[in-house]
């Protein structure tokens, strides 16, 4: 989407150079349009029961990734930071309530004339249950062992992998720390 008015001050945008690109910007208020973003988040929530781990995946009933499993995830809200949007999304996909345990992975790429940014959490599982299925967002759901996604149809290359990592993790990955008046900030560790 390119703005032709202001954003914050409704003035119609003009052309400039800002840090060597044109861009549009307000004369007005002197707001910049530094491009389109989007930030996604998936989590992956590990079950231990009997003593062997198995991993929550969701089979998508809508766009993006029509039909194929995924962790469940999704967009975080203009309106939210991530450490909520991502428990929001696990609980409107699945009915579970978690909380995050570590970031343990991120990806950036352009689509579509955007940069897209997604954000991947091991989850703790702390309550719920799983939702009825099928419904507008899930055609399926089910915890899996590491030998079932060998086969498991229609899975994302990427969910594949990152299940795998979710179900071998050992302790590594990032952790948040709180920075006293400031957004948490993600470390190794």
């Amino acid at each position: 989407m390119m703005w032709t008015f202001c954003p914050e001050c409704g003035q119609r945008l003009t052309k400039a150079e800002v840090d060597g690109r044109v861009r549009s910007v307000c004369s007005s208020c002197h707001f910049i349009d530094f491009g389109l973003y989007s930030l996604g988040a998936g989590g992956i929530i590990i079950n231990e029961d009997n003593g062997e781990r198995s991993v929550l995946l969701i089979q998508r009933n809508r766009s993006p990734g029509l039909h194929l499993w995924t962790i469940p995830g999704g967009y975080i809200d203009h309106d939210e930071i991530i450490e909520h949007g991502i428990v929001r999304e696990i609980r409107e996909e699945t009915g579970l309530e978690t909380e995050i345990i570590r970031m343990v992975g991120y990806r950036n790429h352009l689509e579509r004339g955007k940069n897209d940014s997604y954000v991947i959490f091991l989850m703790r599982l702390v309550g719920g249950h799983l939702v009825e299925t099928p419904n507008e967002e899930i055609a399926a759901i089910g915890f899996f062992a590491a030998d079932e996604l060998e086969t498991l149809d229609n899975l994302s290359e990427t969910s594949r992998y990152l299940a795998m990592l979710g179900l071998d993790y050992r302790g590594q990955g990032f952790t948040s720390v709180p920075i006293a008046g400031r957004p948490n900030i993600w470390v190794e560790g």
